[in-house]
């Protein structure tokens, strides 16, 4: 029978991105592939159970009062696609009036995943890993060709170099989204590691001076969290 690794599982406000703000049911599942030098969720990499997929499924609609309240689904890590069999399994059990975004480290391609779920409302955040995160390399570029309307691609960025490296990358993959047009403005996101008001102004004024169609995104659950492991599973 299907089983996923699961490290956590919680109700929340979106903390990020296009999302923010929004009640959400959080699926954090266990086991990465990186080891990124700023990780915040390293618990999730062997602090996890394994559990049957209709036991999480009864979970799910016990939480989400049957799929009525919250009403959006993030499946995070860890890594959600070193489990992509089951995560197809579980996606294409959520009620199809929720919408259910995955995401992923950038490390293992989306399009087959994609490909095998037939939830109607199934979005991709991408998080393309930066120098500081010390796994750049592992990125798999490919992924980047994908990108559909609602998805999204993040930057964590933690100095300048990184904010130059993200520059690079998206005048990379601009191009290939341009048939998105003023859409464009909800694909790319950027989230400063930093608690600090002078790196947000400087991310302000990179932003803008490169004319980068990339959004401010300040990670709202740090700052109402402190970083505290929020959970009640």
């Amino acid at each position: 029978m299907d089983r996923l690794n699961i490290s956590e599982i919680f109700i929340g406000l979106s903390g990020e991105c296009r999302t923010k703000g929004t009640p959400t049911l959080f699926i954090r599942l266990g086991g990465c592939n990186l080891n990124c030098r700023y990780c915040d969720t390293l618990y999730a990499k062997q602090n996890y159970e394994t559990i049957l997929l209709v036991e999480l499924y009864n979970k799910i609609k016990e939480m989400t009062n049957n799929f009525s309240y919250p009403n959006h689904i993030i499946i995070t890590g860890g890594e959600p696609l070193l489990q992509s069999d089951a995560v197809v399994r579980l996606c294409d059990l959520i009620n199809p009036l929720c919408s259910i975004e995955i995401e992923t480290n950038g490390s293992i391609p989306i399009s087959d995943i994609r490909n095998k779920i037939e939830h109607p409302f199934l979005t991709f955040t991408i998080n393309y890993k930066l120098p500081s995160s010390g796994e750049e390399d592992k990125m798999y570029k490919d992924n980047f060709k994908e990108i559909e309307i609602g998805d999204q691609i993040k930057f964590v960025v933690f100095n300048k170099e990184d904010l130059i490296r993200m520059a690079e990358v998206y005048e990379t993959l601009v191009d290939d989204l341009k048939p998105f047009d003023v859409r464009l403005r909800n694909i790319f996101w950027v989230l400063p590691l930093k608690k600090d008001k002078n790196f947000w102004r400087l991310l302000e004024n990179f932003i803008l001076l490169n004319k980068l169609q990339i959004n401010l995104s300040i990670q709202q659950h740090k700052i109402i969290w402190d970083n505290k492991k929020k959970k009640n599973n």
